[in-house]
């Protein structure tokens, strides 16, 4: 019976493995999920072979995909009436990208439309998480018109000229008036199905037509859930951590400011300057609708400073975290109720966080895609034009996150040092580059000519050596150290 219960309790994380990968964002995410699950998955495979040699007389299929119904169904007879668990289980596989994908292929197979199967290579591109320079070669083009309305399409035409009437999920977002035992708003699958089209409405179209308008809609499906995501974020952790009585920690408001700092501003732009002119240009062109590089441009011009403020503090929000979760077992156990949430999808708060920095990255490689699957020289400009307005976003970002891990490596040595002495070695310069730091025994000059060996913490920066002794004493009651410190030059020691 132990054997029994260990191989259900093997079953439900090989399902659970499955249900995380289904809903990722990127192949590396996945691949970094089956390597970290190995071990547990091989002792699963083990434990099913040694059952089925045990009990010889069971038909257990190999496999959760296995189309035989010789095996007996813990349900009962095989037309029994499905339980929660079931619909729960498939709404999980059936909202997942790659059933998406899958079913669309299918459909479009079924109705004999002249759709072969989309590149699905180029797909998995669009969804990973690589570096972008390698990927994608940028040719010159002429800039986007700086002056763009701010408010340029974010508002839907009046529904007498509309050519497609979005239902209203698509303006739907996860909004603080939807419960949290409720459903998150999904889009329809795929560009036919939202548009309902039917054989006959793509006759005369082209195979890569009818791909480009489905990369069109990946970007405009993909938008939606990105800002839905960064709603869950704000929902599962930002309000409850606010909100909770007795508190979980000393000073939530500060905790926040410091964790998941300008992640409603970005939301926001995003939604303004993105998600509803998109929307906007479906409705009124309809199924077949040209892609237009504005939004992209809006969205670079207003959300920069945003993005370099969120880049700029993303490692020290990741370590304020982290730090949280070792000192705080009421705060590690708020984590993981908000992991097991249903709308968490199995991730952690550190795959949401990372969310804004990962959405640039997708801009970029389903815009090279889009351009792949159009031959009009106007279109493949426009995605081309679309892209160079990423770029340098993309590059102030990546060079904030640099410059962010650096002022967290040198957060220590600022507390430690006076502003004289910060100010002596250019501490403050973003060109200044750590190196390494560590305790070791130092030998110290005292008074009198004693020396006497010290445990001190060592740093070394591009330009300077620097020692500092430290004393801890006892921790406070919000379970910080207080540390006392003096700097000694490398020119004050002796023998070090």
């Amino acid at each position: 019976m132990a054997g029994f219960q260990q191989q259900i309790r093997g079953q439900v994380l090989a399902l659970n493995t499955l249900l995380q990968g289904l809903q990722m964002e990127s192949l590396g995410d996945m691949r970094l999920l089956l390597q970290s699950q190995q071990a547990q998955l091989d002792q699963i495979h083990n434990n099913t072979a040694s059952l089925r040699k045990q009990y010889p007389q069971s038909t257990v299929p190999d496999s959760i995909f296995d189309n035989k119904r010789s095996a007996n169904s813990i349900y009962g007879a095989p037309d029994s009436v499905l339980g929660a668990e079931d619909f729960a289980f498939d709404d999980d596989i059936v909202n997942s990208k790659a059933y998406r994908r899958a079913m669309a292929l299918a459909q479009a197979q079924f109705d004999k439309v002249h759709i072969a199967d989309a590149d699905e290579n180029h797909l998995a591109q669009a969804t990973d998480d690589a570096s972008i320079s390698e990927r994608l070669p940028l040719e010159s083009t002429t800039s986007l018109t700086e002056q763009i309305e701010e408010n340029t399409n974010t508002v839907a035409p009046g529904a007498q000229t509309l050519a497609w009437n979005a239902p209203i999920k698509y303006r739907t977002f996860t909004a603080s008036t939807i419960p949290l035992d409720g459903d998150l708003p999904r889009l329809d699958y795929d560009w036919a199905s939202a548009f309902e089209l039917k054989k006959a409405d793509m006759e005369g179209r082209s195979k890569q037509e009818v791909e480009h308008q489905n990369v069109m809609f990946e970007i405009l499906e993909s938008e939606h859930q990105f800002i839905n995501n960064l709603g869950v974020l704000s929902r599962l952790y930002v309000d409850p951590l606010l909100n909770a009585w007795p508190k979980i920690m000393d000073k939530p408001s500060k905790f926040v400011d410091q964790a998941f700092a300008s992640l409603n501003a970005i939301r926001e732009a995003h939604e303004r300057h993105v998600y509803l002119p998109m929307l906007a240009c479906w409705e009124r062109e309809g199924a077949w609708a040209k892609f237009t590089p504005e939004p992209f441009a809006a969205l670079a011009k207003s959300a920069e400073a945003t993005y370099v403020s969120f880049s700029q503090n993303f490692n020290l929000a990741q370590a304020t975290i982290q730090d949280e979760l070792s000192n705080n077992p009421q705060f590690r156990q708020f984590i993981e109720t908000r992991r097991q949430h249903p709308w968490s999808q199995k991730l952690g708060w550190d795959s949401y966080l990372k969310i804004p920095l990962t959405r640039l990255q997708r801009y970029r490689l389903l815009l090279a895609v889009l351009g792949r699957t159009t031959s009009s020289p106007s279109d493949k400009a426009d995605t081309v034009m679309a892209d160079s307005k990423i770029v340098p976003l993309l590059t102030m970002v990546e060079s904030a996150l640099r410059h962010g891990q650096l002022r967290l490596q040198l957060k220590p040595m600022v507390d430690s040092l006076s502003a004289e002495q910060a100010a002596g070695i250019l501490l403050s310069n973003p060109e200044r580059r750590f190196v390494t730091s560590g305790r070791f025994p130092v030998q110290i000059m005292q008074a009198g000519d004693d020396k006497t060996w010290r445990d001190c913490m060592v740093t070394l920066l591009d330009n300077a050596f620097i020692i500092t002794l430290g004393t801890l004493s006892t921790p406070t009651v919000s379970r910080k150290a207080t540390v006392v410190v003096r700097t000694v030059w490398p020119r004050c020691v002796d023998g070090g």
